[in-house]
């Protein structure tokens, strides 16, 4: 399965984009029996990646020049976070801070 979020200028830095990354990556792992969660991000935007690393995810694949972007080619940065390492990360009680 494959998720994006997207949290507006005025709602950003309230670790909103953590939180419901926490969420939904909870929510999937503990109600369904998927075995690996994806997402993807562009380069511009290295607040996501480290979101998403606090959350579990690793860095699986860039694709090159992905995204045009004001005149600039962006790299999109696939991430993935299998159920083997989200189970380390729940049930030995990481905190995620």
């Amino acid at each position: 399965m494959n998720f994006r979020i997207l949290i507006g200028p005025r709602r950003r830095n309230r670790r909103l984009g953590t939180e419901a990354t926490i969420l939904v990556r909870d929510y999937i792992f503990l109600n369904t029996d998927l075995k690996e969660l994806t997402l993807g991000g562009y380069a511009f935007n290295p607040r996501a990646q480290r979101v998403y690393e606090k959350a579990g995810f690793i860095l699986d694949s860039i694709d090159k020049a992905d995204l045009e972007y004001e005149g600039e080619m962006i790299d999109a940065l696939n991430m993935l976070l299998t159920r083997e390492r989200w189970e380390e990360i729940y049930y030995k009680g990481h905190t995620l801070n």
